[in-house]
């Protein structure tokens, strides 16, 4: 997963062995990512029966894809999850 993430980084010109090029805090356009084959794997058996646990009885539909991938770079504000978007 994380060979897939720094390709596509690779792609907008974030370089992993070059931390100069880190200079977007958290890059976007990333969408590629949902569709990538690695990530396939994400909804295992055992991921699939926590989140049955969790809403314990509640339906709940399988997603197409499994989400953005949130990337941060340091930068000079304190980090906090993002709650919009």
């Amino acid at each position: 997963m994380r060979e897939a993430v720094w390709a596509v980084l690779a792609d907008v010109g974030i370089c992993r062995d070059e931390p100069s090029t880190w200079t977007v805090e958290r890059p976007m356009h990333l969408q590629r990512l949902k569709e990538h084959p690695v990530f396939r794997t994400v909804p295992s058996p055992s991921v699939l029966t926590a989140i049955g646990t969790i809403l314990a009885g509640q339906d709940y539909e399988t997603p197409k894809n499994w989400g953005a991938r949130f990337i941060a770079f340091p930068g000079k504000n304190a980090w906090s999850i993002p709650s919009s978007g």
